[in-house]
């Protein structure tokens, strides 16, 4: 076969420049040129250090929930474990959002360097507060989801550990370091 031959639809085989076969006899065209450009939206819209940080969170938030758990003798069957973590994992990501809305209204409001922490008492001070807000929201939530499963005193634990460990203290490195 050469390249630029027409066939029929049902025959329909693309080849590249460099002889690669994108699409073979009998599969459907649209599905092999959907396949091959949905990924490249993808990227742009999903950076690939994303799934990097989601998994990370998830290492850690199920990290503390078992070891807190482990480290009061307590344990839950595995399906609500992984139940709680999850719950924890996506709820956590919402705090964290409410953490960086704060301080972009702080930002907004007081004229201060939003990216470095440390450059006044007057910027550490937005910083601090959502932090202390983002770690609060998380340990509410943790204690009300584990109430259910748990008495109170360990769903208090588990809410305690939960808003101090995975609170957002990314937000005090400063973004010259990361950039």
């Amino acid at each position: 076969m050469r390249y630029g031959q027409v066939f029929k639809r049902e025959e329909c085989r693309i080849d590249m420049l460099i002889g690669e076969t994108l699409m073979e006899k009998g599969t459907r065209f649209k599905d092999k040129l959907y396949n091959l450009i949905f990924p490249l939206w993808m990227i742009m819209f999903f950076p690939p250090f994303l799934i990097a940080v989601l998994f990370g969170n998830l290492v850690i938030d199920g990290l503390v929930i078992y070891l807190t758990l482990y480290l009061n003798r307590a344990m839950l069957e595995r399906k609500q474990l992984i139940n709680v973590i999850i719950k924890a994992w996506v709820f956590g990501f919402l705090a964290d959002l409410a953490g960086a809305f704060i301080l972009f209204i702080f930002s907004a409001i007081f004229s201060f360097n939003g990216y470095y922490a440390f450059e006044s008492p007057a910027a550490a001070l937005p910083f601090i507060v959502s932090v202390v807000f983002a770690g609060c929201l998380i340990g509410v939530f943790n204690y009300r989801q584990c109430r259910s499963l748990m008495d109170s005193r360990l769903a208090a634990r588990v809410g305690l550990a939960m808003g101090i460990v995975t609170a957002p203290w990314v937000f005090f490195i400063p973004s010259s370091v990361m950039w």
